[in-house]
């Protein structure tokens, strides 16, 4: 990697040698290139390891759980009665308790508590709202189209590239490799 990125500078670098010009020091870099480089002659022939291929993704829907109201939170007023001991005034929820209350009055001997009267109340019952969860669409399904390009390699001379370098993609598989600018450099 190291070799392949000083060749790249020296190519790049032009020296200009006391006002005869620039002078390009491509040619006596090419003995320093790695000889795992290789550059692509007349002999050679684009082969094709997978052809190209389309491929279809779905992608799902996104959704969300989303609380839909039935009914609004409501306060309700229930009309109750209460009984009301004639005697001492004292509250009972039904006519049990106050029934209890006069006997348990009568044997003590006090029968002042033999009567009552219902007096009506109302009591408010806060109700929450009513609803359910519905699934709503946040962004519909959709397909996408994947185009993949055909893979192969250059065959030259009769020999596959090699194996540790990565096969080319060319543009055009017509497409002859390129050549080096100069002929007489070494690949």
């Amino acid at each position: 990697m190291k070799k392949k990125f000083v060749v790249a500078l020296v190519a790049a670098m032009s020296l200009t040698v006391a006002g005869t010009g620039t002078v390009f020091a491509m040619d006596k870099v090419s003995t320093i290139a790695s000889e795992k480089e290789h550059v692509h002659g007349d002999n050679c022939e684009w082969v094709v390891d997978k052809e190209a291929w389309t491929e279809e993704v779905v992608h799902p829907a996104e959704t969300k759980q989303e609380w839909v109201v039935d009914k609004e939170a409501w306060t309700e007023n229930i009309l109750k009665y209460k009984c009301v001991c004639n005697g001492c005034h004292a509250e009972f929820a039904s006519d049990e308790e106050w029934a209890a209350h006069d006997k348990a009055a009568a044997m003590n001997g006090d029968f002042s508590h033999g009567s009552y009267t219902n007096v009506p109340y109302y009591e408010t019952v806060e109700h929450p709202e009513e609803g359910h969860y519905e699934t709503v669409v946040v962004k519909p399904s959709w397909t996408e189209t994947v185009e993949h390009p055909e893979e192969g390699h250059w065959v030259c001379n009769g020999e596959p590239q090699e194996p540790e370098q990565k096969p080319e993609q060319p543009e055009n598989p017509e497409q002859k490799p390129e050549q080096p600018e100069n002929p007489d450099q070494k690949p």
